[in-house]
Parts: structure tokens; sequence; C-alpha cells
């Protein structure tokens, strides 16, 4: 059995889209993933009239590996539904395996929470709304026209809804939370006419809001089988998921690294970083394989599946059918971070490389630093100045918290560099146990 995960609570728009239309607010935030439903629930909290939107339907799954460390749990403690996680099947981790090919440690790692994306981003939107949030589900906003005093959204269904067609959502600052493609992104010089004219002017998105893709980058890519196809297709002694270790094993192959543990809802979840180039012209895909997906997703079953037996796993041949979610390239960094009265937050501000769901706690951090901003920027009427701060929060964040990612994202790059890694932290528990700090707590 192939599995995405089970059936949850969905959760339910607040309003109506036209409804969305005829108000006035305080900020929008496009997009209810973690970063962008802790902004909107600590706006609300700041007493702001707060409009979250989110393209699907929740619950959904996305391409994460749901890892918490020590400063996203203490976040969301704060939000109040740390221990609806933990009610809801979140499963602690308590030790961390690593392995490049043959050679592997196992270490003691402090405690992380590991749980489904659709488990985290329901609950924390759901606080969100309990907040005083207003929330419109199935639903994209597009930045169309801006000036010094508000900016425009065009709300468009997902599905065909044609009593949807060309509704525009005023509010005095945008908060973009879309992920790495930033879709919602306004061109230069957008105009509120056609759809065809804001189609056109997209290529002046680019220079707007430029970033940098590094030219290294791997792309992100998730699964989710249920705990019993995991006993039944892999063999490994490396391995363990369930008591007593509860261990997030990382295994590190020639085309990228796989993360596995076991999550909520009795799913083991898998999440990788693959070179462009393992996806590209695998002459050993079955004819099934290729059938199976169009594109390179055809082939990440069997990339994965070569990290894996590189590193001693054993993979039976039903796994090359599992159906994987992917990403675009996902170190990147955005050069402006806000602009004309909208902000990027989350991976939309740049991502490095999953580990160890880091970027989750970026983006709560993220959500904590920038609701203030966004609160006293109104009540001043001075949004410039809440532009030019959060640009020194970003850089700051970047220069501390995502220096341990850089560094790690480096020597995965090379076996025998990485190799001497684990040895080095072997040799010098010390060592060790500061960079997994860093890392992890």
């Amino acid at each position: 059995m192939i599995s995405m995960g089970t059936t949850q609570t969905s959760v339910e728009a607040t309003l109506h889209i036209d409804e969305a239309s005829r108000e006035n607010w305080d900020v929008i935030v496009l997009g209810a993933g973690v970063a962008g439903s802790a902004t909107a629930f600590w706006a609300a909290k700041l007493g702001l009239k707060v409009l979250l939107i989110e393209a699907k339907r929740f619950p959904r799954e996305k391409v994460c590996g749901g890892c918490l460390n020590s400063r996203a749990q203490q976040m969301l403690e704060s939000i109040g539904i740390l221990d609806d996680l933990r009610s809801a099947g979140a499963v602690p981790l308590t030790q961390l395996h690593v392995r490049v090919q043959q050679l592997g440690y196992t270490w003691s790692i402090p405690p992380l929470l590991s749980v489904r994306r659709s488990t985290l981003d329901s609950l924390l939107t759901q606080a969100a709304i309990r907040a005083g949030v207003s929330f419109l589900s199935e639903t994209t906003g597009s930045i169309v026209s801006k000036d010094q005093e508000s900016v425009q959204v065009r709300l468009q269904r997902t599905k065909h809804d044609e009593n949807s067609t060309n509704l525009i959502a005023t509010s005095k600052i945008v908060v973009l939370a879309t992920g790495l493609t930033r879709s919602g992104l306004a061109p230069r010089n957008a105009t509120l006419a056609t759809s065809k004219q804001t189609t056109a002017n997209q290529a002046n998105t680019a220079q707007t809001w430029p970033s940098t893709i590094s030219h290294d980058s791997r792309i992100g890519v998730h699964c989710l089988i249920s705990e019993e196809d995991w006993q039944a297709w892999f063999s490994s002694t490396h391995v363990q998921l369930g008591s007593p270790s509860r261990q997030l094993n990382m295994l590190s192959g020639s085309n990228g690294y796989v993360g596995i543990c076991l999550s909520d809802g009795g799913q083991v979840d898998l999440a990788a970083a693959l070179a462009p180039n393992s996806l590209r012209g695998n002459t050993q895909n079955s004819k099934s394989m290729r059938n199976h997906a169009g594109g390179n997703k055809a082939g990440i079953p069997h990339a994965v599946a070569e990290i894996l037996q590189e590193c001693g796993v054993n993979v039976a041949p039903e796994f090359l059918n599992t159906k994987w979610q992917s990403t675009p390239e996902l170190t990147r960094q955005s050069h402006c971070v806000a602009k004309e009265n909208v902000f990027l937050v989350g991976d939309a501000l740049g991502y490095i490389e999953p580990f160890t769901g880091e970027g989750m706690s970026w983006g709560l951090e993220n959500a904590v630093k920038l609701a203030p901003l966004l609160h006293q920027a109104l009540a001043t009427g001075d949004i410039h100045s809440a532009e030019t701060e959060w640009a020194k929060v970003v850089q700051l964040q970047r220069r501390t918290r995502q220096t341990v990612c850089r560094w790690v994202a480096r020597q995965a790059r090379s076996r025998w560099k990485s190799q001497w890694v684990l040895k080095v932290f072997q040799w010098i528990p010390s060592l060790r146990n500061q960079i997994l700090k860093k890392a992890v707590a």
C-alpha cells in the first residue's frame, strides 16, 4: 500500500472570497505554511486585522522532513499547540544516525519532534483562526497594484468558480510566505486591467525581487509510506525507527542524502536532497517507472534507492512505484526581503538544504520578529522603517542561524570530506556536541 498520509481533520475557510474582497485589511498573508500561519497568528495577537490565504485545501502534505528542533518546539509552545502536536502522535527523536555510504555512527541529540506537515500546518492555522485571523483556503493571491497607502491582491479560487473572477482585496501590508517559488510577487508596474497584462509583466518580477540560486543546488523530494510497508520493503541493521531508539537517520550517497524517521499516523517520513543530474537520462529506469510520473519525478524513487543501497539498505522493487513530491532548486537567497509594503518570510527569503528541520525554526522565528515590526509600522505609518529593520533581522539570521547548515552542505558534497568529518566527530565528542547543539537545539 502506497500512502501520502492518513485522513485528518480539514481546516475550513472562515469567510467567503467575496467577503474578503470587500474588507480593508491591515495584513494579508499569502501562504498558510509554518511561516505564514505563525506570522498571521502573532500579527492578530497584536490586534491587527489579518487575512490568511492558502492555495491548497487542508490537510495537505508538503516536501519537508518534519523535524522540530528545540527552538521550534519552544515557539510552538508559546503559540499553544505543542501539546496538541504530541496528542496527535508526533514522535520524539533522541538519536541521530549519520551514514556516509558504509561509514556510520549513532549519537544522542537534544530531542527532536517528528510530525507531518499536514498535521503541523493544520494545527497552526487553527491556532491563527482562534487568535482572530480570517482564513481563505483553495484560493490564490497575486499582487497586482501597489501605492504608498495600500497593496491590491487579486483573489482567485483554485477550483473553477466564475463568481470569483478578478476579485480584489486591499491591504496595507502583504506578507509573502509562498515558499521557494515566491508565487504572488508583484511584477513591476503591474495593473488591475487584465490577467494577460499581469502575466506579460511577470518578466519584470526577477528584476524587482532578484534572487541567487546556487550552481550546485539540489532539489528536495518527499514521500510518506506506512510503517508496515517500511518493514516489508527495506532491510537494514543500521536504520532504526521506533522504540527504543526513536532515531533520525541521515544517509548520504554519491548523488545526495536521505533523511528517514517515524512520524505521526504510523507513517515513515522520507525526505531527500538530490543532485538534479541524478534524475536526468537515467538509463537504468524501467519502462514502468518512466510511465509512472511525468518529468523527473519518474526517476526520484530510483535515485533515492541508489543512495539507500550505497549505505547498506536493501530496497524491494515495490519501492520504485512510490509517489513523491518535489521542489525547485533548494539552495537560494533573495536579495530583497521587503519592499513597497511587501515582506518576505520563511522559504521565500531563501533556503539552504534540509537536515533536521531548521527551515521550520527559521520560519517560526521570522514570525515572532516580523509581527511586532508590522504592528509598529501600521501604528506610526512608517512602513519604510519596518522594511529597513526587517532586512537587518534577516541578515543577522543568515549570518548566525544558517552558518552550520551551509557548512554541513559543503561537506556533504564530498564523500571523503564528509567521512573525515564523521570520524573527527567520533574522536572529539565535545566538538561533535557543539555542532549538533547548533544544528538541532
